[in-house]
């Protein structure tokens, strides 16, 4: 049957569906999550311009024409909408034709939007964290700022793990990182080995996730979600005087920054303890480098 005699039906079978559709996909929860948010958009877009065969170009060009959302959240609003619609065509063969066949996706700048912490803003959270008198929070805000600034984790990998994960005694720990399926084992630096076993030994963990709400210290209790580790670090951001714009995040820009800086820009000895998938993302931290490092020289070449 031609994609014109059944569009309607198509069309309301992905707005009634597209949330049971999305949990068939292959990947994590809090991908799906973020699907089902992206796609909503769509939905309501073809709800008004129908679905055809230039519904997805004509749905590139919408999203074009916002000024509200920035072109990273673009590319992934339009990366929901093709997730669907293939599964559409493939899986439940709704669709005879590729109706995304043809459309790029939005281009993204690889800097990364947000700077990293520098030197003197890492020290001045860490000097705020010292000045906590309840042992129990200055052991646990010590060792999640040592697990993101001298481990380089994600704010994800901090919040998943759990005190099985650790190997204190030989200084590891076991992390599942970005689109791994598997756990892999990183060298913890002293300090924050140090940092987790006063915690451990404050908060008398055991076993289950490592870090849980205070206030809800009883067994099994559910981990300390990334919403909760901003709250936290925004506070002391305010606390230690950075500027507004920064983030948690900051925290891994500096950690790969100052790996590059030791190791005179290796870039394959940054992507090991960076774990960065691709060489490719760690050159970008190092283009950046250089560029602030030539910054003088091309203001003396035009210097009046």
């Amino acid at each position: 049957m031609p994609l014109q005699d059944k569009a309607d039906q198509v069309r309301a079978f992905l707005s009634e569906n597209y949330a049971s559709i999305i949990d068939q996909f292959d990947c994590n929860e809090k991908t799906r999550s973020m699907y089902k948010a992206d796609v909503k958009l769509f939905i309501s877009f073809v709800s008004q311009d129908g679905l055809h065969l230039n519904s997805f170009r004509n749905y590139k060009k919408h999203l074009q024409g916002l000024t509200t959302i920035s072109t990273k959240t673009k590319r992934l609003k339009l990366t929901a909408a093709k997730r669907l619609l293939q599964e559409a065509k493939d899986r439940y063969r709704l669709l005879s034709v590729d109706l995304t066949a043809g459309t790029k996706n939005f281009q993204v700048s690889a800097e990364h939007v947000k700077d990293g912490l520098t030197n003197e803003e890492v020290k001045a959270v860490k000097a705020v964290i010292l000045k906590e008198a309840d042992q129990l929070k200055r052991s646990r805000l010590t060792s999640m700022f040592n697990l993101l600034a001298l481990q380089g984790l994600r704010q994800f990998e901090v919040t998943a793990l759990t005190v099985e994960d650790l190997r204190l005694e030989d200084r590891t720990a076991f992390i599942k990182g970005k689109g791994r399926d598997d756990k892999e084992r990183i060298d913890l630096h002293p300090e924050t080995v140090s940092a987790l076993k006063d915690f451990l030994q404050a908060s008398g963990k055991r076993s289950g996730f490592l870090f849980t709400s205070i206030s809800r210290a009883a067994k099994n209790a559910k981990p300390l979600t990334e919403r909760g580790v901003r709250k936290l670090f925004s506070g002391l951001f305010r606390q230690a005087g950075l500027p507004d714009g920064r983030s948690v995040h900051g925290f891994r820009h500096y950690f790969v920054t100052r790996i590059l800086e030791v190791t005179s820009g290796d870039l394959l000895t940054v992507q090991k303890f960076s774990r960065h998938k691709s060489l490719q993302a760690v050159k970008h931290y190092d283009d950046r480098q250089r560029k602030q490092e030539l910054l003088p020289v091309f203001y003396q070449a035009f210097a009046s």
